[in-house]
């Protein structure tokens, strides 16, 4: 009896825990006693019948597709060694067995054959069984397997995962040669497997590049901007677009819905989270009473293989007798206001944004440019393309051209080998948004304008032309005119640039529409902080009316945020404010007074409470009613 077996006999047979064996088998010694497993033969290991064993081929069809030829050449460099290699699904089910004759009387008297699942509930200890267990690679050999009936084999296992998902086991079993070559057998079956893996990655490309040619192809007839969900019929999701993410929201909160959405958009559509459905026309409609959208599937297919199913998703409003759908303009519903002035600018941009016209966004830091650049994005004819950003202000000046342009292979020390395009050529077909273009180097500006009138642009290092249509919207929070007159900003960019120019208020110039502001923005991050929507007092709107906001939207959203996560109650009232924002701010006026009244009225004249509601100091406080004659 060798030192292994004799360990074996004290854990197994007399159930001493302190043995000297590998710490992965003991733990899977433990965990085959806990499931009961007999040591000395497998009775009852699981087969499934032949439809069951058709639907996990069908379900592993990539896997096995990719990897049988791997295992066949490898087995051929094997055969006659005395090998047996199978490959399990996740569940430990074997999908592919091949085994020498020499060892298939072996492989008979253990169980091994396709159908039959072989985990440690099952069979114990082994190196496929750890390695399902752990998804990691495992060696085990003779008396580290839990059963008697195995000690005849060394068994070396390597997971096969592709994008952090474990896909299954690759195994390379042979009649064991008393634990000589364990390293150079495990090294064997963790490089097979990693080659499996790095082709099912390239076959996953390619399979999301086929459903995305498929989702180009179909997405250029649709009007509007719709919601995009693109499924591939091996992957399941591979493609949810900004404008699809409300409809995916409401059907998360039915769990069913959701995890149908991730696997088979058909029996999605049969679920109980569509109330009506328009099968004529493959039109449906999901209704929660407050939200409804028009949904509307489409399968591609390659010959008489389904490839692709896509969901196109829009807002729905109801109309007499039809289904037709309207939807909401991005960008008139992502500025809300009140006030006649900046309505008619909102109104001129949605339709200047229908164009392929240069915008220019001014307005201070905070404002919402970036968020204007987007839903002009979606409000156009490219919303389904490309959206690139670049903050001119953010890049060392020698990075900037890069970044654009690209380059071509080892145009400078440190390019990438292989070349890089740049943000240009990425945006292609969509919107290229240039924030902060007041950084951009004046150098750099005229290769820019000679992009926006060729329409085209050379990458670094090279001498070839690249075609682009792109959309140009660009933002700054400085005044370009006098960056022009200081000669720090080309003037004719200047003007091919600002075809159209929004002037974004800044949110002390916004009071009026601050109520419905903060309801709107409110909405989407109490929503995401998994809490009850937060409803403001009529004080409290005026406290916050009051308030300076040096840093606009931006800041908004930061004091809104704080308040999700931590106001315990549904109401936010004048004083809780301070609580979540420093109110040190405060504007001298007559709203400050009316403020003043209404929190000592509040605190029952107590000054110390009503200073604290105001974050103020005690001292700060009899200024203030000093100023006012209080």
């Amino acid at each position: 009896m060798n030192k292994m077996e004799s360990n074996w006999q004290k854990f197994v047979l007399l159930g001493e825990e302190n043995v000297s064996v590998r710490k992965p088998v003991w733990e899977s010694w433990n965990r085959s006693k806990q499931f009961g497993v007999s040591h000395e033969e497998n009775k009852d290991l699981l087969f499934i019948n032949k439809q069951e064993m058709e639907e996990r081929v069908q379900a592993n069809r990539t896997l096995l597709n990719v990897s049988s030829p791997i295992i066949n050449d490898l087995y051929g460099k094997l055969k006659g060694g005395g090998y047996q290699i199978t490959l399990t699904d996740v569940d430990g089910y074997f999908l592919k067995i091949l085994a020498d004759r020499k060892v298939e009387a072996l492989s008979g008297k253990i169980g091994t054959s396709v159908g039959v699942r072989w985990l440690e509930k099952d069979v114990g200890t082994t190196g496929l069984t750890i390695a399902l267990n752990t998804h990691s690679a495992m060696v085990t050999s003779g008396a580290e397997h839990f059963c008697v009936m195995l000690w005849n084999w060394d068994c070396a296992a390597a997971p096969i995962i592709v994008d952090n998902k474990f896909l299954g086991v690759l195994n390379i079993c042979r009649i064991t040669r008393g634990g000589d070559g364990l390293e150079e057998h495990l090294s064997l079956a963790v490089s097979t497997a990693n080659s499996i893996s790095q082709r099912i990655k390239i076959e996953y490309m390619q399979m999301k590049e086929r459903t995305m040619l498929d989702l180009l192809s179909l997405s250029e007839t649709k009007k509007g901007s719709p919601g995009i969900l693109a499924f591939n019929n091996q992957l399941g999701l591979v493609y949810c677009n900004e404008a699809a993410t409300e409809f995916v929201e409401h059907l998360k909160r039915e769990r069913t819905a959701s995890d149908l959405l991730l696997t088979d958009p058909n029996q999605l559509m049969n679920s109980k989270a569509f109330h009506t459905k328009d099968q004529k026309n493959a039109h449906f409609v999901f209704n929660d009473s407050k939200n409804e959208f028009y949904i509307e599937l489409k399968e591609c297919k390659s010959g008489e293989e389904l490839t692709s199913t896509l969901l196109f998703v829009h807002p729905k409003s109801k109309s007499a007798g039809n289904v037709a759908y309207k939807e909401a303009s991005p960008i008139l519903s992502s500025f809300p206001t009140k006030e006649e002035g900046f309505k008619k600018t909102l109104k001129n941009a949605v339709k200047v944004a229908k164009s392929d016209n240069c915008f220019l966004l001014q307005g201070e830091s905070g404002t919402g440019k970036d968020f204007m650049a987007r839903s002009i994005h979606k409000e156009s004819g490219r919303g389904n393309q490309p959206f690139i950003a670049i903050n001119c202000s953010a890049l060392p000046r020698e990075l900037i051209s890069s970044e654009l342009f690209g380059h071509s292979p080892g145009a400078f020390t440190g390019a990438n080998r292989n070349g890089s395009p740049g943000k240009l050529e990425a945006a292609n077909g969509g919107t290229l948004f240039l924030d902060e273009i007041g950084d951009m180097p004046i150098e750099l500006q005229g290769v820019l304008l000679r992009t926006l009138e060729e329409k085209q642009i050379t990458r670094i290092g090279s001498t070839k032309s690249i075609p682009v249509d792109v959309r140009f919207i660009a933002a700054t929070h400085k005044n370009l005119k006098e960056l022009v007159k200081s000669g720090e900003f080309r003037e004719d960019l200047y003007y091919r640039l600002s075809v159209f120019t929004i002037s974004l208020p800044s949110l002390r110039e916004r009071m009026v529409d601050l109520e419905e502001i903060v309801n709107s923005i409110g909405l989407d991050i109490f929503k995401k902080a998994g809490r009850p929507s937060i409803s403001f007092t009529p004080q409290a709107i005026k406290r916050l009316q009051n308030y300076h906001w040096k840093g606009n939207l931006r800041e908004l959203r930061n004091f809104l945020e704080r308040a999700a996560l931590l106001h315990d109650g549904d109401i936010i009232d004048i004083q809780h404010i301070g609580n979540y924002l420093d109110l040190t701010q405060t504007d001298t006026s007559l709203d400050d007074k009316e403020l003043l009244l209404t929190v000592l009225d509040q605190t029952l004249g107590n000054r110390a409470k009503a200073a604290r509601e105001l974050g103020i100091s005690r001292a700060a406080l009899y200024r203030k009613l000093e100023r006012y004659g209080l």
